[in-house]
């Protein structure tokens, strides 16, 4: 259907109403600047376009990236959020919108909660209304919005609509695009209504970048917009997205096929992404402060150092856990609603690529007493976020006075117990514990068996 017989379409009295959602745009950047300071995936791919062309894709994904939203009036676009992590910015040229915008009650900017659309969740529902906080925003001709990734929003038409669009990888958020890249790998079209499975070359070019700027001296002040501050923020954000490289050969076989190119471009970005945290190893540290309750005890502030490296496989190690107890969630939701094989056969074998790749590329293993452990925490998150300082080394007089800290918290401030012999440490025999030969094989039988697809006796 054309642009003209959409709209003659929304002139009749009483024409059908229709809803446009991705019509193809071939514009990178609209008028408003603040979206070029903020589109560091832009600047990513420009900056290494010298790569190998026979392993990266030259070609900028225009088509995933830009977009018109063309509505007539009385069209709704029901709760859901936008695919694989990306923020979104829209410029209304004409008619009026009412854009929704949901979030959970408490929550704040570091929350990555695996369990977020499990439940009674559903595109349209909000499952416990008292749970939930909402804001509306209405939209006019000349309104620029920018919208966070992994954003639940549902959108109303009010009038003829014509919208300019864009999805945005931003440094600042990256955190939260890799969350929504994982909700995205999980539950697919159950929350969101159009897919891009392209756009993860653009995250990988993003961290090629952050590695080539971040270890030249020379380069930092010309990139300073997309680069992340050595700061807590900057330092997670950059952790986040080097988690993805490391899981993403895990990850992409539950939304499509992938050829054996794209595992090359994985393991060049996430050998970028080693290479970078060993670089801020020699040169950072991170400082936490113990919980109020020690330092009143002690008299002083209890501090403790942490080596980045050592941070940084520990959450590699927790997201690693976090993937396999979201995939036990998530093939038993696809099992009740009749999935496709090959979906319901990569969430089935998440724990062992989990391992495979947290071996390949880190030495590390899982045990399930570690694994375990994240079943009792009462807030499941995908990132480790403790309060901590990034300082660097030069600035402290005296590294001996910190103790060396090999444990944190991933919720809070305070410090929590998770040493590094739990990843390497001998694995033990749970009862809980079963070999993939012998889970069922029927969706009946799966659904009344506790035992997950996965390996390990969750109770999601």
């Amino acid at each position: 259907m054309s642009l003209r017989e959409l709209f003659e379409e929304g002139l009749k009295q009483e024409g059908h109403v229709l809803n446009a959602l991705a019509l193809p745009c071939t514009t990178l950047y609209d008028s408003d600047p603040l979206q070029f300071i903020l589109s560091s995936h832009c600047r990513a791919f420009e900056h290494t376009s010298d790569m190998p062309a026979d392993i990266f894709d030259t070609t900028y994904p225009v088509s995933a990236t830009s977009f018109w939203l063309v509505a007539t009036k009385g069209a709704i676009s029901y709760m859901h959020c936008d695919c694989h992590g990306v923020g979104t910015v829209v410029e209304v040229l004409c008619g009026r919108k009412l854009w929704y915008i949901f979030r959970c009650c408490g929550s704040s900017a570091d929350d990555s909660m695996i369990e977020e659309y499990m439940g009674d969740w559903a595109p349209g529902l909000i499952p416990s209304p008292d749970e939930w906080e909402a804001e509306v925003v209405l939209l006019e001709p000349g309104s620029a919005f920018y919208m966070r990734p992994d954003t639940h929003h549902a959108v109303l038409t009010l009038k003829n609509s014509i919208v300019k669009g864009h999805h945005i990888y931003a440094t600042t958020t990256l955190a939260k695009s890799v969350m929504g890249w994982i909700h995205t790998c999980m539950l697919e079209y159950r929350i969101a209504n159009v897919l891009h499975s392209e756009l993860h070359e653009l995250l990988l070019c993003i961290m090629c970048h952050f590695y080539r700027v971040m270890t030249n001296d020379d380069d930092k002040g010309f990139h300073y917009l997309e680069i992340p501050e050595m700061s807590r923020n900057g330092l997670l954000n950059i952790i986040a997205l080097g988690n993805l490289c490391i899981f993403l050969s895990v990850l992409l076989p539950c939304i499509e096929e992938s050829p054996e190119q794209v595992k090359i471009v994985i393991a060049m970005a996430t050998g970028a992404y080693l290479s970078l945290i060993r670089y801020l190893k020699a040169q950072y540290c991170l400082i936490f402060l113990s919980s109020p309750e020690n330092e009143a005890a002690a008299k002083l502030p209890c501090v403790r150092s942490m080596d980045i490296g050592d941070f940084a496989v520990s959450s590699a190690a927790h997201f690693g856990r976090s993937l396999i107890y979201y995939s036990c969630m998530a093939y038993k939701l696809q099992m009740r609603l009749h999935d496709d094989s090959n979906v319901l056969h990569a969430l089935r074998s998440m724990k062992n690529k989990v391992n495979t790749s947290l071996n390949m590329f880190l030495h590390i293993d899982l045990t399930d007493e570690f694994l375990y452990t994240y079943k009792n925490e009462q807030k499941k998150c995908l990132h480790l976020h403790p309060v901590f300082d990034v300082r660097h080394k030069e600035d402290i007089l005296d590294l001996g006075i910190y103790n060396e800290c090999d444990m944190f918290e991933s919720s809070q401030a305070s410090v929590k117990h998770m040493e590094m012999k739990d990843f390497n440490g001998k694995e033990t025999d749970n009862e809980g514990s079963f070999d993939e030969e012998e889970q069922s094989q029927s969706g009946d039988q799966d659904e009344e068996n506790s035992e997950d697809a996965s390996g390990l006796e969750y109770n999601p």
